[in-house]
């Protein structure tokens, strides 16, 4: 059986290795486009999120790596048109700000609402993903420093990065209805 076709099927352990020979190359391809570590790194879990949640739409006929640039430049293009989109939008609601508008209740109530469910499916993630996870997101450490800080590698931690992203969107995908996309609209207005 091919590499592409265990990859195709869901084989775990295919993924790993499609990971360890290209996750460099795609971040530093990613980096070249968006000039950021952070979003670059971003970025390149999210390509490998997508091809993992794409892969059975993969032809097994076509090189896998032709894929995985095409999506990390789709990717990469989208994260900077969102970096303009967000910077004109701060501009234009910092004009017309009104602060008696925001913090309505209704809004308090969905963002705990939202956050309550958050935590919930971050306490669902593995003992290991779950401390690389909160270290990443609520510590803001690299995944040089959670490697070195719990003696593992470097890959590891971002493949246990990938695979809790790829549960939380999930998970908060089945357990959201539209309130998800009002109260990240909300989250977005109150960090203003």
């Amino acid at each position: 059986m091919s590499f592409t076709t265990r990859l195709i099927q869901g084989d775990s352990r295919a993924y790993d290795q499609f990971f360890t020979e290209h996750h460099q190359q795609v971040y530093t391809f990613c980096l070249k486009l968006i000039s950021s570590e952070e979003l670059a790194e971003e970025v390149m879990m999210d390509v490998f999120f997508t091809v993992w949640k794409k892969r059975k739409r993969i032809d097994p006929e076509r090189p896998v790596k032709s894929l995985l640039y095409k999506v990390a430049r789709d990717l990469s293009v989208d994260c900077l048109r969102k970096i303009a989109r967000e910077r004109k939008n701060q501009i234009t609601l910092s004009e017309y700000k009104d602060p008696v508008a925001r913090n309505t209740t209704e809004d308090h109530l969905i963002t705990e609402e939202y956050n309550q469910l958050a935590h919930q499916a971050i306490d669902r993630l593995p003992p290991q993903r779950k401390i690389i996870f909160t270290m990443r997101r609520q510590l803001d450490m690299s995944p040089s420093e959670i490697a070195q800080q719990l003696g593992i590698s470097k890959n590891t931690v971002r493949v246990q990065l990938v695979r809790a992203n790829s549960f939380l969107r999930d998970y908060l995908a089945t357990h959201t209805d539209i309130s998800f996309f009002w109260v990240m609209l909300t989250m977005s207005l109150l960090s203003l």
